[in-house]
């Protein structure tokens, strides 16, 4: 009927249209669920969903959880990317499957099975018979569970081989991308990468706590990720040894560069632009002096704690407060 089906929570304009990725939100079930993805507004003025998060995702359960990240118009293509809050997950396939989080490593399976580091796609000639939407960062096969076996299996994504790499930039814990800017030609997208609660946790119920700050409420009064409590396995520091081994750079967010249309992103910078307690960068833009980063930085004890306004001057990546 031309409404969305979610809220919106990155808006673009692309070739004379709005465009938007969205969250839509399904915790408690896991049947048909559309799933977040990416709209357009019409020429009628009336919006269209001409993507859903749900044709590469296999997993009924990451469906429910996977939102729309950054979108943004570059070069004849609109880039976008996902959102996954780690835990999320977990709690849906709680909420999906009651009695099957009956041991500690059903629940260590159940949270390594649903955590989802973030997909990049773009397309072009959205809303026509010639639209075409590419994978450029993500998997060929992601786990699922089935309930009648009680197992995790690779499934096939819905989009075969990405273009250019795996999934999150090639690191698992980049699960939003949280903002993407345009300067001197140049496309970046930053992320947020949460290595850095596993610092902080001893075990995976800390981790989801730190992680999140304070449990989301995604339904509506529920506190989702408070009803995990009483869990077998939150206790336990398996995962956190097993994660921390999976760390592939410094703790802090990835600032990623397309330099055109052609060729795949290199990394400006993966470990929050000069100080590692810049866990993301929350909100970019650019103009003729430099391409501006506000950073999300919680740690208000911390010496090199609390946000930043950073500014890209040149090429060679040098790094400065913006005033």
């Amino acid at each position: 009927d031309g409404r969305l089906d979610g809220l919106p929570a990155y808006l673009g304009y692309h070739e004379g249209h709005l465009v938007a990725t969205t969250w839509v939100f399904g915790f408690g079930g896991t049947g048909n669920f559309g799933g977040s993805g990416l709209w357009m507004q019409m020429d009628s003025g009336d919006w269209e969903k001409v993507f859903s998060f749900s044709e590469y995702e296999p997993s009924p359960i990451a469906r429910l959880t996977t939102l729309g990240g950054a979108v943004i118009s570059y070069k004849g293509w609109t880039y976008f990317g996902t959102m996954a809050v780690p835990g999320t997950g977990l709690a849906a396939f709680s909420l999906a499957y009651p009695g099957h989080l009956d041991s500690e490593e059903a629940v260590l399976n159940a949270f390594l099975g649903t955590t989802r580091a973030v997909s990049v796609y773009r397309a072009r000639y959205l809303g026509t018979p010639r639209q075409q939407v590419q994978l450029l960062y993500g998997e060929k096969e992601l786990p699922v569970y089935d309930p009648i076996t009680r197992s995790w299996n690779a499934q096939p994504t819905g989009m075969g081989r990405a273009l250019y790499g795996k999934s999150g930039f090639g690191n698992i814990f980049n699960t939003y991308t949280w903002s993407a800017a345009i300067y001197k030609d140049k496309l970046y997208f930053g992320t947020f990468d949460w290595s850095f609660a596993l610092e902080l946790a001893d075990d995976l119920g800390g981790l989801i706590g730190v992680v999140n700050g304070s449990p989301a409420n995604l339904t509506g009064g529920t506190d989702l990720l408070g009803g995990l409590s009483g869990l077998p396995g939150l206790d336990s520091g398996t995962l956190i040894t097993l994660l921390k081994a999976q760390i592939t750079n410094s703790p802090g967010g990835d600032l990623w560069c397309f330099s055109n249309q052609w060729t795949q992103a290199l990394p400006e910078n993966v470990s929050g632009c000069g100080n590692d307690r810049n866990y993301g960068f929350r909100v970019m833009c650019a103009d003729k002096d430099g391409l501006y980063i506000g950073t999300a930085n919680p740690f208000n004890l911390h010496p090199d704690g609390g946000w930043e306004l950073l500014r890209l001057r040149d090429s060679y990546s040098l790094w400065m407060p913006s005033w």
